[in-house]
């Protein structure tokens, strides 16, 4: 696998869902932002023996707070734009959702098909879920990722 394919379905995850190091990892995502991720992002390059191609330009984060519709409580997005994927299961976006509690927490992909459209996925302990088409517009890709996250239909 490559570096790239790791670092947006394996290791971002996997920081994420550790309990151990899930508020170091927010803390160092928030503060470090595209330094942060461009230095895991080569880290995993060279355990897997190639070189990373992009750089800080290529990455950008963006906290959001998605304020709750319909009864829904708000959910807190961080937006991570990924390089330009140029092949399947490339990610174009992932985010990273909470609570206001900090009970909850899901990571979603916005990743490449096989059909070159774009595919709303997320990842869990348990593994793989995928959601379709995304939507065009981030309103509503937002929303779309609120209703999961809190367990409504799509």
């Amino acid at each position: 696998m490559n570096a790239r394919y790791l670092f947006e379905h394996q290791f971002l995850p996997q920081c994420l869902f550790s309990e151990d190091h899930r508020d170091r990892f927010l803390l160092n995502l928030l503060n470090g932002k595209e330094d942060f991720l461009l230095r895991a992002l080569n880290n995993l390059s060279k355990k897997t023996n190639g070189d990373c191609p992009y750089s800080k330009d290529d990455i950008s984060v963006h906290p959001i707070l998605q304020e709750g519709k319909e009864g829904r409580p708000d959910l807190y997005i961080i937006a991570i734009k990924m390089p330009e994927p140029r092949s399947f299961s490339e990610c174009s976006s992932v985010f990273i959702c909470f609570d206001k509690e900090g009970k909850k927490y899901k990571y979603f992909t916005k990743e490449l098909s096989f059909d070159s459209d774009f595919m709303l996925c997320s990842w869990t302990d348990d593994g793989h879920s995928n959601y379709g088409e995304t939507p065009d517009g981030n309103n509503v890709l937002f929303d779309m990722i609120s209703r999961i996250f809190f367990n409504e239909q799509p």
